[in-house]
């Protein structure tokens, strides 16, 4: 059966590297061990030579720093942020991520009503609960980006995919035509 065939509401890949455990050690993220992986995926669709996933070391943010540094600069048709998930990293993200999509991309943001409060991994290390407030951990980051800051830096919200928790936006394209009035 093919992966297009197989989607379901679980859907989710990942490309860091690693992830701190609710015990604070850090641990191996399932970025290469899920299957299918995005590789696995990537090269069931033959799309393999479209696409080159980034496994960063640690943090997401410091890829997309390299690739704002690099000359000539990567330009992107869609950006698939699937991120820390807090604010500070997620915001971070989308601000570092538009400055690298093309006018006319897209940028799919993954888990969009993720909480700290509903965070799995949070339940099963409530120790780290400490060092967020009662309103940040009930408040839905990823959300929060869509829908105050990407209309603010020029996106229409162009879909919302609940069942797979994305939202995707399209950047303006800033070569568009703007009618007379």
């Amino acid at each position: 059966m093919s992966y297009q065939r197989r989607l379901h509401p679980n859907l989710h890949m990942e490309t860091d590297s690693q992830i701190k455990q609710p015990s604070g050690r850090w641990g191996q993220r399932t970025a290469y061990t899920k299957a299918p992986n995005i590789t696995d995926i990537l090269a069931e669709l033959k799309l393999g030579h479209r696409v080159t996933p980034v496994f960063a070391h640690r943090s997401y943010t410091w890829e997309l720093q390299k690739m704002l540094r690099a000359r000539p600069r990567p330009v992107f048709d869609l950006c698939y942020l699937d991120g820390g998930h807090s604010w500070d990293v997620s915001a971070l993200g989308v601000f570092l991520a538009d400055r690298l999509i093309r006018p006319g991309g897209l940028l799919v943001l993954d888990d969009l009503d993720w909480s700290i409060a509903t965070s799995p991994a949070f339940q099963e290390g409530p120790e780290t609960l400490g060092q967020f407030s009662s309103d940040e951990q009930q408040a839905k980051p990823v959300r929060l980006l869509w829908e105050e800051v990407l209309p603010d830096l020029g996106y229409s919200h162009f879909a919302i995919h609940p069942n797979l928790g994305w939202a995707i936006a399209r950047k303006r394209d800033t070569k568009a035509v703007v009618p007379a009035d």
